[in-house]
């Protein structure tokens, strides 16, 4: 990735509640898979259209109540910029 013109460039949106910055994201729409939805959710929170290149990282958490959560983190780049 050091040969991207992106490298060490990060997108980062302002939270809500004064929760301070973080990469863009949230909630999968129903049918919709984490690669889609990490598309639409980087156009919808930061207005940019993106390809994502790979998995940086997957959490998986089971909480006291069974439910589970899985994030997963992607890299990407814009489309345009």
């Amino acid at each position: 990735f050091r040969a991207c013109q992106h490298f060490n460039k990060w997108l980062a949106v302002k939270e809500t509640n004064n929760r301070g910055l973080w990469v863009p994201g949230g909630a999968l729409e129903k049918a919709e898979n984490f690669y889609e939805g990490a598309i639409r959710e980087s156009k919808e929170e930061a207005g940019i259209d993106v390809q994502l290149k790979g998995i940086l990282r997957v959490d998986h958490q089971v909480n006291s109540d069974k439910a589970s959560v899985m994030r997963v983190v992607f890299y990407a780049e814009p489309k345009e910029l």
